[in-house]
């Protein structure tokens, strides 16, 4: 299974990217963001959402509204790549971008003007900060299809620049300026005890982190692909991160220590089994779009009985607790 990049077809207006193993750690690709303004879990029902949302009361399909979210969350790794921006700004936006749209529907704001604001506001988040005008020139250039740069003294340039502006106070307002999520990459490295310090990964056991770095490498992907998908609407983080971990050692057959996920990502197997079920159903409304945007073929088909074997570990594990 191509687990290391995305199909590489898109649609006008985006620009291709692979998605790379990762090798070696560096902090500035998973830092968490320095504001924390907590208001709530941020979970709805998705019963709820299939039925009424601001975009369903716009006569806009359960269907549509996912495959557009999935159109504005590529558009925002398009522009991530081009700004050299880290994973964590990318998965930022895609959150606030979500979240947006269960107040705002995709009638009044198009999706890649919210999806661009997201971007900006999450380089503030994530102290990951670019010029407005750096932000406006990519988001401009890839949202119009064209090559040629967007010059400073165009009118799509102003347009986009005074559309920026005035969505960013908008966003802000809707989320209740609690726009720094819980950061899954930092979640997953102490799930999987890589976030030692440097004067404690002298007594880390070698065979563990090597194999838990390659499952970490794995799981930066299935965020990515997670979060084209609204399922940070319906799921809290760590069960995400939890069914990030689980496909992962499915894929690279990589077995844990008993109860290890459960105590890492303080989840019940029940819950990662409902994360697997609502990330199939939303992949499934989006095998009709172009094959970019298709995500059900890169997700590891799993049974729930074999979920919950990978998440209960076993005694004799290839992972083996120092």
């Amino acid at each position: 299974m191509a687990h290391n990049m995305l199909n590489k077809q898109m649609s006008p207006g985006y620009a291709n990217e692979k998605v790379k193993k990762v090798s070696s750690f560096n902090e500035n690709d998973y830092w968490d963001g320095l504001v924390d303004v907590h208001v709530n879990n941020w979970l709805f029902d998705l019963d709820d959402f299939e039925r009424e949302t601001p975009s369903r009361n716009k006569a806009i399909s359960f269907q549509d509204e996912v495959n557009k979210r999935v159109k504005g969350v590529a558009y925002i790794f398009s522009c991530c790549k081009q700004l050299r921006l880290s994973r964590s700004v990318g998965l930022t936006a895609a959150i606030c971008f979500h979240r947006f749209y269960m107040f705002e529907d995709l009638v009044a704001y198009h999706y890649f003007e919210v999806a661009a604001t997201a971007l900006f506001v999450a380089c503030k988040s994530e102290e990951c900060r670019r010029n407005l005008k750096d932000v406006v020139k990519v988001c401009a250039k890839i949202a119009s299809g064209k090559p040629d740069p967007v010059d400073e003294e165009s009118k799509i340039y102003w347009r986009w620049k005074d559309l920026l502006v005035k969505l960013e106070e908008l966003l802000l307002e809707k989320l209740n300026f609690d726009v720094t999520p819980e950061n899954p990459y930092r979640l997953a490295m102490e799930g999987l005890k890589l976030d030692a310090t440097d004067s404690a990964k002298q007594t880390v056991d070698k065979e563990w982190e090597k194999q838990a770095t390659n499952l970490f490498g794995n799981c930066t992907y299935m965020f990515e692909l997670f979060s084209r998908l609204p399922i940070c609407l319906f799921c809290s983080i760590d069960s995400i991160c939890a069914l990030a971990v689980v496909l992962s050692s499915k894929k690279l057959q990589v077995t844990f220590p008993v109860d290890f996920i459960k105590k890492g990502f303080n989840v019940e197997v029940e819950e990662v089994i409902q994360c697997y079920n609502d990330v199939i159903s939303l992949a499934t409304e989006v095998e009709t779009l172009d094959k970019y945007f298709r995500i059900l073929p890169y997700i590891p088909r799993t049974t729930h009985k074999e979920i919950e074997l990978i998440f209960n570990g076993m005694k004799e594990s290839t992972l083996i607790e120092a």
